[in-house]
């Protein structure tokens, strides 16, 4: 072999030598940098116990919500079933008022208090499928009445209400007037309205001495 091709030979097997020498310090390198950064066994177990305990923690905790919900639950089934019948013979009470006789009897699921309606033929009708107006007046009058039996023997709490007759056509919303009206003798009740049949009732029916009328100017915009 010729003396040029023999050296050839050598420096290419020196820079393969020096290459692999480099590659192999870099490697080196990124042994020592991972192996700084791994904790040391017992840092290791330590953070295993401590996940542990977290880990414990959160299961009793979640089993104590678990029990919480499921005696709430049991204590919201009890009272709905206690005040049920009592709030069923109020609403019998004003549907037929309300609804000009159209309903005359209702009932209500003591576990979820949804209402059924009957009009004189008996037959049933949940709240939810009559229209928007007047399923939105009778569970109103289910709300005044579970406020009166919740405040029974307490201090009575005001009634803010507002827009209660939007869907209500002129009489059915006459008639909602006039038994909130009388139901102001039992605690405050503030309405909130802008339909012009309510102030126009406002102002025929409402007395001076215990009643009052405000009309809100328009909202100035800035």
């Amino acid at each position: 072999m010729a003396y040029a091709e023999q050296r050839a030979l050598a420096d290419a097997a020196r820079r393969q030598h020096y290459d692999a020498a480099l590659r192999a310090g870099r490697a080196d390198e990124r042994r020592a940098e991972r192996g700084s950064l791994l904790p040391s066994s017992a840092e290791a177990e330590e953070d295993l116990a401590a996940a542990k305990r977290e880990l414990t923690r959160v299961l009793e905790l979640d089993e104590t919500l678990t029990q919480a919900i499921a005696f709430l639950s049991r204590a919201q089934e009890q009272v709905h079933r206690s005040v049920a019948p009592e709030l069923t013979e109020v609403l019998r009470g004003w549907l037929p008022r309300l609804t000009a006789g159209h309903y005359v009897d209702a009932r209500l699921d003591p576990a979820l208090l949804e209402v059924a309606v009957a009009g004189k033929d008996g037959e049933f009708r949940r709240a939810q499928l009559l229209s928007h107006g007047t399923a939105e007046q009778i569970y109103l009058l289910l709300r005044v009445a579970l406020v009166r039996r919740l405040t029974a023997g307490h201090d009575t709490c005001p009634l803010l209400l507002d827009d209660v007759t939007v869907h209500a056509d002129s009489a059915r919303a006459a008639a909602l007037l006039d038994l909130l009206h009388e139901l102001s003798d039992e605690r405050q009740i503030v309405l909130f309205a802008h339909q012009d049949q309510v102030r126009e009732w406002a102002y025929e029916h409402l007395v001076a001495e215990r009643d009052a009328v405000v009309e809100l100017g328009a909202l100035q915009r800035a």
